[in-house]
């Protein structure tokens, strides 16, 4: 499998900001400015996509009837009772 080519850009931030960064890459194993912020990058849309994924599932289950609801308790009631019987 051949890697992902990187695409170059180029960024205008503050100087604090260069700074954060650089000593980010004099602690860490990470040889680059451009590692530092790729793994912050990575880390802000893994975020995003867990709260999006979190925010989904929410609003599956308000949506659910209340016959919905009661039959999803049901399978969470006999599924812990289940695990209970399997750890015991």
């Amino acid at each position: 499998m051949r890697p992902r080519l990187k695409t170059r850009i180029t960024l205008s931030l503050n100087s604090m900001l260069i700074s954060a960064i650089d000593n980010m890459v004099k602690k860490t194993v990470s040889s680059s400015r451009s590692a530092i912020i790729e793994q912050v990058l990575q880390k802000w849309c893994d975020e995003l996509y867990r709260i999006e994924l979190d925010n989904q599932t929410e609003r599956y289950y308000h949506s659910l009837s209340h016959e919905e609801k009661e039959e999803d308790q049901q399978w969470i009631q006999m599924s812990s009772e289940q695990i209970k019987n399997i750890w015991d």
